[in-house]
């Protein structure tokens, strides 16, 4: 059925696309020849579209850990040309709770064969994961049938 001009009833199927589950950087926005300049980067791109200033992030950041820590190593550790300085974890996790953009960690996890998710997904995997055992276990049902009715 085509589309009438100005009809805002019918969807346009073409159109659609499925949401990304593990959400990443485009590679030219993070590339480096390191780890640690990839992630510069991908902490920086993150800040960038976060809409918070440093300062704000930071203070989040210690808010969080309950500790106090130098704005200056936020700094360093999105500055791809700084010093080697590199968060730990405990600042990782902060930096995307303040910074919900799960792009770092998948960047951090990158070559590594997993990846970070939201975790409204879990349940879907958890359905795809349940729906092939009961396919392994029905395609065992059926051989055993077989057998059992050949009298084997």
């Amino acid at each position: 059925m085509a589309r009438i001009r100005g009809d805002k009833c019918t969807l346009d199927l073409l159109a659609w696309q499925p949401p990304k589950v593990a959400e990443t950087f485009t590679p030219e926005r993070v590339q480096g020849h390191s780890d640690r300049i990839r992630m510069a980067r991908a902490y920086a791109e993150a800040i960038k579209e976060s809409g918070l200033s440093r300062d704000e992030i930071h203070t989040s950041m210690v808010a969080h850990m309950g500790h106090e820590f130098s704005r200056a190593t936020l700094d360093r550790a999105t500055a791809p040309s700084a010093d080697a300085h590199e968060f730990t974890a405990s600042k990782l996790i902060a930096f995307i709770k303040v910074v919900p953009d799960l792009r770092v960690a998948n960047e951090l996890l990158q070559g590594t064969g997993f990846c970070a998710i939201p975790e409204k997904y879990l349940s879907a995997i958890e359905e795809a994961i349940c729906n092939e055992q009961i396919e392994q276990l029905e395609a065992r049902k059926k051989v055993s049938r077989r057998a059992w009715r050949r009298g084997s």
